[in-house]
């Protein structure tokens, strides 16, 4: 006895790593410096994406949904070059915080 074919319906979802990669491509061509920065970026290994997937409810029986939702690294990366900074530092200091009497450091606390 031969079991019957089964058909299995397969969806992909990237609304929200689609639109945040819409950010970064404005990013990359408002500025230059942010490309050689995706380069090093994605040579670091870190991941892109994860997916996600939902089983539907039997009214939908058969298919498959896949979302792929964009990883923490690349919403850091992304919101990096938004505020234009090609190293990839979110926050700069003017001076250093050890230079500072009046700056407690975490490592000053520990001691």
């Amino acid at each position: 006895m031969t079991m019957p074919a089964m058909t299995i319906k397969l969806r992909c979802d990237a609304t929200s790593f689609s639109a945040l990669l819409s950010d970064l491509d404005a990013s990359l061509k408002s500025i230059p410096e942010i490309r050689e920065a995706l380069i090093r970026f994605l040579d670091s290994g870190e991941e892109l994406f994860r997916i996600d997937r939902d089983v539907l409810p039997a009214s939908i029986a058969g298919e498959l949904l896949v979302r792929l939702h964009p990883s923490d690294a690349l919403r850091r990366f992304v919101t990096a070059s938004r505020a234009g900074d090609a190293d990839l530092c979110i926050f700069k200091h003017a001076t250093p915080p050890v230079g500072d009497s009046n700056a407690t450091t975490t490592e000053a606390e520990v001691q």
